[in-house]
């Protein structure tokens, strides 16, 4: 095993040559600015030779690019009815800071299902899996607006609070390292 003093980790892509825009991540004490230039002037050298590398293997293999599916989105007609039928409730049940996260899943749940219920029955024709995405982009909605323009979170914490986290260890005397981690309802 070899210990290191110093190290410097260097990233890059094929767009290095035109941006010079490089991921470092080093440890070093007492080095000069002109050895630390220098160490990533070489760190971006090779990291283009192995660049280059990879795409030659590319183009011998024949490998092509895939193209990302697109993602699934649901009709806006149906996602403005369940809109409709579901923004206020949602709301309500994201800013009653009463719920704690089992409470507040199944409120949310109790109008999933209600609003899909709903949605079925003017759109009968539709997809279930539509319906479903179409009340996920409203809670989303919902969710999101209530933290970038009220600044709370659905458990009533601003955006600079955190959780209370509870620590035991030693629970069970015969196993080594047996620990307990809890912030709020996650273990």
């Amino acid at each position: 095993m070899v210990a290191y003093d110093d190290a410097l980790s260097c990233k890059g892509s094929k767009e290095m040559v035109l941006s010079p825009e490089v991921m470092l991540e080093a440890s070093a004490e007492n080095i000069l600015q002109q050895d630390f230039c220098h160490a990533i002037k070489v760190g971006v050298k090779y990291t283009q030779q192995i660049i280059q590398g990879i795409q030659q293997l590319v183009r011998e293999i024949g490998v092509t690019k895939r193209t990302p599916q697109k993602l699934f989105t649901p009709s806006p007609e149906i996602v403005k009815h369940a809109h409709k039928l579901s923004m206020e409730r949602l709301y309500a049940v994201f800013t009653d800071y009463e719920h704690d996260k089992i409470s507040r899943d199944e409120a949310v749940n109790k109008i999933r299902l209600d609003t899909e219920e709903q949605l079925k029955e003017k759109f009968p024709e539709v997809d279930p899996y539509e319906i479903i995405e179409s009340f996920n982009v409203v809670a989303k909605e919902v969710f999101r607006s209530i933290i970038l323009n009220e600044y709370k979170r659905c458990d009533g914490r601003d955006m600079t609070s955190l959780r209370d986290i509870s620590c035991e260890v030693d629970m069970f005397k015969t196993l080594h390292g047996s620990a307990l981690f809890q912030r709020g309802q996650t273990q």
